[in-house]
């Protein structure tokens, strides 16, 4: 008899093993079966467990229900990079449809069937399967996304208290929610970590600035020891004049309205600027203007091509300037149309560069120092700086 029993129950060990050996991820789960088990991660929260009675989630469960959303919503906030598991579980089953099939062919197993507390495989799946939609139901609801939530169910395969007492078989009945936090990867290699990145999906070769998003136009006028110095920005909407050492202007579309700000701290300063800033070798070339035309475009175009072709990641910096003929509004106009030209015309030959930034000075930086109102062809002049 003893023998039997031994045997019965190391069968019963051995059908467990392969059930489980051969489960997997059931259809509704959205990430790869193999996901959460070869993936190293940078953190893995798991959470208590969220007990079901009677179909519905006690009191207790509601409680570490808001403090799992909580938790998720700070990993959110943080905009970390993350994935959520939701798994049902029910206590284990006390009678197979096979094996009711079989004790059915005789009459006092009939009988006993009527009698017998019977929890079969089938609800069981179905139970652990609307614990388990619930609970992604309620993350949805409370703004956490569907994609990220890959949900299974298990049925009565993973109790973790005894069967012996109504209690142990009530809190199997449960599901457990699990937060995994992908390491700091920079996904879309614009050199912005996942954790710091608010544009993640930044196209190949865009620059960014230090939230990584696109770089938007940032025009500060930097000390260059003149005695005078001065930028105009314009826009269709507005122009402006920078006059003041680190002063500066966003400039977000041509259509933006900029306007003057003050004193760009040398912290940001360095934090935007940082790769100019630290490259100390500045080539210039400087293409000069008849009244209407480049005097020598064609040669200079080709020199420059050329020095950039030589040149990685290049950062090329154009400005338009004129001589003090004229309003300063129209010549701050001109000045900014002569080096859009030249901007156009290096874009065209296919050129490879890191970032070019167009700018005008109109006509307050004068290379030949004149009264308003005099025509000096060394004034009427595009400055190209390759760093």
């Amino acid at each position: 008899m003893r023998l039997a029993v031994a045997f019965f129950l190391l069968i019963s060990t051995l059908l467990l093993a392969d059930i489980y050996d051969e489960y997997h991820l059931n259809e509704d789960v959205n990430k790869s079966k193999n996901y959460f088990f070869s993936n190293d991660f940078d953190e893995i929260v798991r959470f208590d467990a969220i007990v079901f009675e009677n179909g519905k989630v006690t009191a207790a469960g509601s409680e570490t229900l808001k403090t799992i959303t909580q938790k998720i919503k700070s990993y959110k906030n943080g905009k970390r990079n993350f994935f959520i598991s939701v798994i049902g579980h029910t206590q284990m089953t006390t009678d197979d449809e096979n094996e009711n099939s079989i004790d059915s062919n005789t009459y006092a197993n009939r009988i006993q069937n009527v009698f017998r507390d019977s929890f079969d495989t089938n609800q069981s799946e179905k139970l652990s399967r609307d614990y388990a939609k619930e609970i992604e139901r309620y993350l949805v609801a409370n703004g956490i996304e569907k994609k990220i939530i890959a949900v299974e169910y298990r049925g009565g395969l993973d109790s973790v208290f005894s069967q012996e007492s109504d209690a142990g078989k009530r809190a199997n009945n449960r599901v457990m929610v699990s937060l995994y936090v992908e390491e700091d990867l920079d996904l879309d290699d614009d050199g912005v970590l996942n954790i710091k990145d608010y544009c993640p999906n930044t196209k190949k070769g865009i620059v960014v600035d230090i939230k990584g998003c696109k770089f938007k136009t940032i025009i500060l006028l930097a000390d260059n020891k003149k005695s005078k110095n001065a930028i105009t920005v314009s826009t269709k909407e507005k122009s402006i004049i920078i006059d003041k050492v680190n002063d500066y202007a966003f400039i977000k579309s041509e259509n933006d309205k900029p306007r003057v700000r003050k004193s760009m701290p040398n912290t940001k300063l360095k934090a935007i600027f940082s790769d100019v800033l630290q490259s100390s070798d500045v080539t210039k070339f400087i293409l000069y203007f008849n009244s209407r035309d480049f005097v020598n475009e064609d040669a200079k175009l080709v020199q420059i091509i050329n020095f950039l072709a030589t040149k990685e990641d290049a950062y090329i910096q154009i400005i338009g300037h004129t001589d003090s003929k004229g309003s300063a509004g129209y010549n701050a106009k001109l000045a900014r149309k002569r080096a859009e030209m030249m901007a156009k015309k290096i874009k065209e030959s296919g050129a490879k560069y890191l970032y070019m930034q167009v700018d005008s000075y109109g006509e307050y930086n004068l290379a030949i120092k004149t009264a308003d109102g005099v025509s000096e062809s060394k004034n009427r002049r595009v400055e190209i700086l390759i760093r």
